[in-house]
């Protein structure tokens, strides 16, 4: 296998922390539509986005995301917080080198409604990668590319198609 760049590399800090606070704004959503309070605790298990972003520690673990995230899977109510929650679950295993594991979260999360489905895309051709599996990474970045055009992700997927091609043995494609 081919080591390439980590996840810091690929997706910034920043998204990451963006994703957290979509994820504390959903919760926060919920009750502000006056739903009932979700089996997972809503805010009171989430900060609120505004919290989280000026607290000094703006980040969990691997570990304690993927606990939130399943959480939100198993008890939300709504699709769109159940699909939310799987793509946080992927992006919390794929943070801990669980890869095969995140692929079936980022398979998951394209069933059903989800806002940042173009990084799940990129996110999910990323865990094909690192598992060695880069004839179908290169796939699901090329479909990437054709899907969401605009994204900010489609040059990365380029590179990536690049790197697939060459550790697939066709450099002069690449």
């Amino acid at each position: 296998r081919v080591q390439y760049a980590t996840l810091s590399d690929m997706v910034p800090t920043h998204l990451l922390t963006v994703n957290l606070a979509l994820l504390a704004l959903c919760a926060n959503s919920m009750v502000c539509e006056g739903k009932t309070k979700p089996a997972w605790g809503g805010i009171d298990d989430l900060p609120t986005a505004e919290a989280f972003l000026q607290s000094q520690h703006s980040s969990l673990s691997p570990a304690e995301a993927e606990e939130h995230a399943q959480k939100m899977v198993v008890s939300a109510d709504d699709a769109r917080v159940r699909m939310t929650g799987i793509f946080m679950r992927g992006l919390a295993r794929f943070r801990q080198g669980q890869y095969g594991e995140s692929t079936k979260d980022f398979k998951a999360s394209h069933t059903g409604p989800i806002e940042n489905r173009d990084l799940s895309h990129f996110l999910l051709a990323e865990s094909l990668f690192h598992q060695g599996l880069y004839g179908k990474a290169r796939e699901v970045y090329g479909k990437l590319r054709k899907r969401f055009p605009a994204s900010p992700w489609v040059h990365r997927a380029r590179m990536r198609i690049a790197d697939c091609m060459l550790a697939l043995g066709q450099s002069a494609k690449a």
